[in-house]
């Protein structure tokens, strides 16, 4: 009957199989010859010549055997074996029954989860290295091992081939070789007393060749984040098309179209205590995890991340290994990357402010008609803001964080009729301010 319906509607209308079905109105038909149609698409690359050639070499039967069990067997494990060869039976998807429950929502969020089961970094290539290698800044000081750019360079058609096979190692085994998380730490004076160590920066270098591997692996993390749009629109910081001047201009624009709309900008100037240096690695690989990086990549970050040292070189002389054992890994191509994931979620926990973010420089802002509706949104986010530090283990610097009145001159003529705001933070007052340096700028009110 199905055979008889197919070959009746297909030379009138010229059309093909799949076309049939979307025509038929009978559903349990329409089932059929999807099956069909599913069956006869395993045979795309199907070659009848060579197919042919190889079974006619097994046709010929057991002839002492007089049970017909017996040769059917023999002739369906040769037909099966030469023919899963030729063409191979793969498994695929058919249309099934309608499922109301399985809306668009969820198929999308059902896709969005296995692309991100995909590997977010594989192995690279021997071309990628040779070219890595030639793209180094010459001008970069050699780490410990007193490898030199310019030597690498020189020797780059030389070198790429074995360099590769350790960088794909490294991947493979998840194993990132001791001597590349020892960072080479030098004091360079700031300003002010010279006896006072909190007047010099330590500056970080890593190997040549472990900050090479780096910026392959961030090349594919990087398009990992974008294409699974991981990082929250509100961050700036690290990434492509986006600089200070964005940032600016996106905190500027809102805080212009409030003024326009007769309301007054409240600005919370956050400052977080050494933000780099003390995130969590426990944390930060759970955070790795969730977004997606499992398995042996995510064994290979957690080897990339734990057990780093320093050394301290100062007039020639060198100091013992130290252990790091909290935040990322300074000097290096990932360790910016790797933060943005760590605060990502901050704007999440907010409830009556918007967040603008560039790496660690964060203000929030909110607006309102008085001065009682704009302390009371911004104490209310200051409080989820120190929660949430609180559970990542990082420290909001009480001193240096202040907020910022902005509106028109004539709005705050009037604001300044009302009660005085007031914050605090672990009962310390946060001061307000009338202008503010943020990301190389001066903002006033």
């Amino acid at each position: 009957m199905l055979g008889q319906q197919i070959k009746k509607e297909l030379p009138t209308t010229n059309l093909a199989i799949s076309e049939v079905i979307t025509r038929n109105d009978d559903p349990s038909l329409n089932t059929k010859i999807t099956e069909l149609n599913t069956k006869l698409s395993q045979f795309k690359n199907y070659n009848s010549h060579q197919f042919k050639e190889e079974l006619s070499y097994y046709t010929n039967l057991d002839p002492t055997s007089n049970d017909p069990n017996v040769l059917w067997n023999e002739f369906k494990n040769n037909f099966l074996t030469i023919a899963e060869k030729h063409a191979p039976v793969r498994q695929r998807r058919v249309k099934s029954e309608h499922k109301p429950w399985l809306t668009k929502e969820i198929k999308r969020l059902m896709h969005h989860r296995d692309y991100l089961k995909r590997q977010s970094v594989r192995l690279t290539s021997i071309q990628e290295t040779f070219d890595a290698l030639n793209q180094l800044n010459s001008r970069k000081s050699p780490g410990l091992d007193g490898i030199s750019v310019k030597l690498l360079k020189d020797t780059s058609d030389v070198i790429a081939q074995p360099l590769a096979n350790i960088f794909n190692l490294s991947l493979q085994t998840a194993i990132f070789p001791d001597e590349w998380k020892i960072a080479k730490v030098s004091p360079v004076f700031k300003e002010g007393n010279k006896t006072d160590c909190g007047n010099y920066r330590p500056i970080s270098v890593i190997s040549v060749v472990a900050k090479l591997f780096e910026g392959l692996v961030y090349n594919q993390l990087r398009t990992f984040i974008a294409d699974n749009r991981i990082l929250v629109e509100q961050q700036s910081g690290f990434r492509s098309q986006h600089s200070t001047e964005t940032a600016l201009l996106g905190s500027t624009n809102e805080w212009l179209y409030n003024m326009d709309s007769g309301l007054i900008n409240g600005v919370l100037f956050l400052d977080l205590k050494k933000a780099f240096d003390t995130v969590d690695h426990e944390i930060l690989l759970k955070k790795l995890h969730l977004y997606g990086i499992k398995g042996t990549t995510y064994a290979w970050f957690e080897s990339y991340i734990q057990n780093r040292k320093s050394i301290c070189l100062m007039n020639g002389k060198k100091s013992h290994a130290r252990e790091i054992r909290c935040g990322v890994p300074q000097g290096s191509n990932l360790g910016p990357i790797l933060f943005l994931l760590y605060i990502n979620d901050l704007p999440k926990c907010l409830e009556t402010t918007k967040a603008n973010l560039f790496a660690d420089d964060t203000n929030l802002s909110c607006a309102g008609l008085d001065a009682n509706e704009i302390e009371t949104k911004l104490k209310r986010d200051l409080e989820n803001v120190h929660s949430w530090l609180r559970c990542n283990k990082l420290t909001l610097n009480d001193s240096k964080t202040e907020f910022m009145i902005i509106g028109s001159k004539h709005h705050l003529t009037k604001f300044e009729d009302n009660p005085e705001i007031s914050l605090a933070i672990r009962d310390n007052n946060t001061k307000r301010v009338t202008n503010k340096k943020s990301l190389g700028f001066i903002i006033d009110d």
